[in-house]
């Protein structure tokens, strides 16, 4: 776009220029003969009628009315497609609408055709089916756009919520992770593909699940998910927000620099009892919320080697305490705790358990770490380089 077009309006979605017109994101779905399918993002500009119509569709959520314009992108390895008229489409509830359609021949072939997978090894998109890492050598260069970083997460990490404990239960769309020793677990992929009365009785079944063994459990739910009412309806099941975190992304090569810490606090690494239940005591402190549970959690994944645990310690005490859990077969690792007395906060304690944990991360061969980051946390990460990628909330039922 010209640097002096003025621009009148952007909110992620739709930019209106004057003299030009609006263009807005939309998604180009590319399948692939294996099954999976790419999500590449473009623009184009709108052929909508009166911008009324445009805002109304997205004060309302897309509703499936169809829209017209011209794509603004160089698509590899198909750039005759740039300037080719396209209809687009969005469900209730998405964000982006995406291209169902197109007059041009090229275009409408791309659309239509499955293809195959080294047409797109380029390592600019990222793929709906799982991602496994390249083999040493022939490492992709890494994403760090936030569309495909949340593609990223959602394709390889995300279901390692459920995926890595061998009893959970899939019902429907959803996985049901049961523990004895702690509230349990619920949730799904990024499309439950369920809506209404039957979105419903999956609901009620997971409450009375754990209703029956006299256990909360927690249901978590992210931004981007469909349906979008999915909230709500938690709610009018009994389930009860514990507030919204953010969920960040970034390369671990740009966390792992050093930090400089006062005298007297030093980070280690440990998988002694003794630490995990004083960093258990720790977190309750912190959090000012009872997380025993953790020392329990923690000793189960004693002899993990995708767990590390790293402790902050000063005066004989342990003031912070994180983990970094990678998620085998993939290029994430996620950063969990991270919690620091009051009165030791302010002195580089989180910034260094970052960076330790990234170093390690690099060590094993990961790419990308993720976080569930507070408010506190989060402006510390931006400014680390992390990008901000989705919202996530955990609903929570109590018997």
């Amino acid at each position: 776009m010209d640097r002096g077009a003025t621009v009148s309006w952007y909110d992620g979605r739709v930019v209106a220029v004057q003299d030009f017109g609006f263009t807005i994101r939309v998604v180009l779905p590319i399948s692939l003969d294996t099954g999976g399918t790419v999500r590449i993002e473009v623009w184009v500009v709108l052929d909508f009628g009166d911008s009324g119509e445009l805002a109304s569709e997205l004060e309302n959520g897309w509703r499936g009315v169809p829209a017209r314009g011209l794509l603004l992108n160089v698509v590899e390895p198909w750039p005759e497609v740039y300037g080719a008229p396209v209809t687009f489409a969005g469900e209730p509830g998405e964000w982006l609408p995406r291209v169902t359609g197109s007059e041009h021949p090229a275009l409408q072939r791309v659309l239509t055709e499955k293809w195959p997978v080294s047409v797109l090894a380029l390592g600019r998109f990222w793929f709906e089916n799982r991602v496994r890492p390249p083999a040493p050598g022939n490492s992709v260069q890494p994403v760090t756009d936030a569309s495909a970083l949340l593609s990223a997460f959602d394709t390889q990490a995300r279901s390692a919520e459920w995926e890595a404990y061998p009893d959970a239960v899939q019902d429907a769309e959803v996985f049901r992770v049961a523990w004895d020793h702690r509230r349990g677990f619920v949730s799904g992929p990024p499309n439950l593909r369920l809506a209404g009365a039957e979105l419903d009785a999956v609901i009620a079944r997971q409450r009375d699940f754990f209703a029956a063994r006299g256990q909360a459990v927690e249901w978590k739910t992210w931004g981007h998910d469909r349906p979008a009412d999915l909230p709500e309806r938690l709610e009018a099941a009994g389930f009860v927000s514990e507030g919204r975190e953010t969920v960040l992304v970034g390369l671990a090569e740009e966390m792992a620099g050093p930090v400089d810490l006062e005298d007297g606090i030093v980070l280690r690494e440990t998988r002694e009892e003794a630490d995990l239940h004083r960093l258990a005591t720790t977190a309750t402190e912190v959090f000012e919320r009872d997380s025993s549970w953790l020392a329990d959690y923690l000793l189960e994944k004693k002899d993990d080697p995708n767990t590390v645990v790293v402790i902050a310690e000063a005066d004989g005490q342990v003031v912070s305490s994180a983990r970094l859990e990678i998620v085998p077969g993939t290029e994430f690792g996620g950063l969990w705790g991270g919690g620091t007395l009051e009165r030791w906060r302010g002195k580089g304690i989180y910034r260094a358990l970052v960076a330790h944990r990234a170093r390690v991360a690099l060590e094993r061969g990961v790419k990308y770490l993720q976080v569930d980051a507070s408010e506190d946390s989060r402006p510390i990460l931006e400014r680390l380089g992390f990008v901000v990628v989705t919202t996530t909330t955990g609903y929570v039922w109590k018997p």
